[in-house]
């Protein structure tokens, strides 16, 4: 199935011809930064008060040549060059909330064991189980994606106003 739809978008994007926007034919380096407080801040503004960018991104069915134009110009509003900006910057502000999230899974567990190793009076045995447990623990929240550390900075200082906005574009 996971190749069917791979063929499928290969050949619908092929269908398309080259676009005229240069974001369109280039690939994405997700490891390079992309966000900024401003555009993380167009992003949730757009969420926030327009419907059609919602239903643009999660509505269901195909989209004509004019939605993508009437969503190109929309955006632009925003302050993005044009969808593949807005797109991008979308989903770069995701992969800093999961990696977020998978911290905030992981951090509380980490300081609660690192607190236990200073109390002076554990067990051999207890202090073995503990850094046993803090190695385990930094090793789980390590294996998480980290995407570049300006993203997840830009996020953060609009972390609460992006979740609101996504779930509300989601119809959560």
């Amino acid at each position: 199935m996971k190749r069917f739809t791979i063929a499928v978008l290969s050949v619908a994007l092929a269908s398309c011809g080259k676009s005229e926007d240069p974001q369109a034919n280039a690939v994405h380096d997700y490891t390079k930064p992309m966000l900024t407080e401003q555009n993380v801040a167009g992003l949730i503004k757009c969420l926030n008060e327009n419907k059609k960018a919602s239903e643009f991104m999660y509505g269901q069915g195909v989209k004509t040549a004019a939605q993508f134009e009437e969503f190109n110009d929309l955006v632009k509003k925003y302050g993005f060059s044009g969808r593949y900006e807005f797109l991008y910057a979308k989903s770069h502000c995701d992969a800093a909330e999961t990696y977020l999230k998978h911290c905030d899974m992981f951090d509380p567990r980490i300081a609660k064991k690192q607190e236990e190793l200073k109390k002076p009076d554990l067990a051999e045995g207890v202090r073995k189980e503990l850094e046993s447990d803090l190695a385990l623990l930094n090793k789980q929240r390590e294996s998480s994606t980290r995407p570049p550390d300006a993203d997840v900075e830009a996020l953060k200082k609009h972390r609460a106003a992006y979740q609101e906005a996504d779930k509300k574009a989601r119809g959560n």
